[in-house]
């Protein structure tokens, strides 16, 4: 191969390389938005968070920001889990900061009640509601979790959801903001 082949080789692979990582720019998401998403600014907007967080699971650039942001700005975070779940019990997940809770309703089977507990809240978890990032190798969601009320906050799912099916995956980390 001479040097005129892999000088072109060497720059098709550049171009594609960055082609990969620029695709964010194209879907309208720059790093500004995911601060936003992370800080909470603007999490009345599900339209727009719905947009961010696709192009995060798309992106692997905007994927690496947003673990970053995750990682300096968690209050708490609950690691993997060690063993897996059955389809009719959840294991809870319970750490000194935080514990999220699954209880089936009684009149609707396929309805779960995600109870979420802080044991020493911060102030903004009483006056905003709460974010819960489930993360995974290969995806990440956001959940928004009412303010809290006695400590506690809570939603109501239905298991078959796909926001919920990764809450009580064994495999996601859950990071809460």
């Amino acid at each position: 191969m001479n040097k005129q082949q892999l000088a072109e080789e060497l720059f098709s692979a550049r171009y594609a390389h960055s082609q990969l990582t620029q695709s964010h720019v194209q879907q309208g998401v720059v790093f500004n938005d995911i601060v936003q998403l992370i800080l909470g600014v603007n999490n009345t907007n599900s339209s727009n968070t719905s947009k961010v967080m696709a192009a995060i699971n798309q992106s692997l650039q905007l994927r690496r920001y947003y673990q970053q942001l995750l990682n300096e700005h968690q209050f708490a975070a609950s690691q993997l889990q060690v063993a897996a779940s059955t389809s009719t019990d959840y294991a809870d997940r319970i750490n000194q900061q935080f514990s999220l809770k699954f209880k089936r309703d009684k009149f609707s089977p396929n309805q779960v009640y995600v109870v979420l507990q802080i044991e020493h809240p911060a102030a903004h978890h009483h006056s905003r509601v709460i974010s819960l990032h489930a993360v995974t190798d290969e995806t990440a969601t956001l959940v928004h979790f009412p303010m809290l009320d006695g400590g506690q906050s809570q939603l109501l799912m239905d298991d078959s959801n796909a926001t919920f099916e990764l809450l009580v995956s064994p495999n996601a980390q859950l990071i809460l903001l």
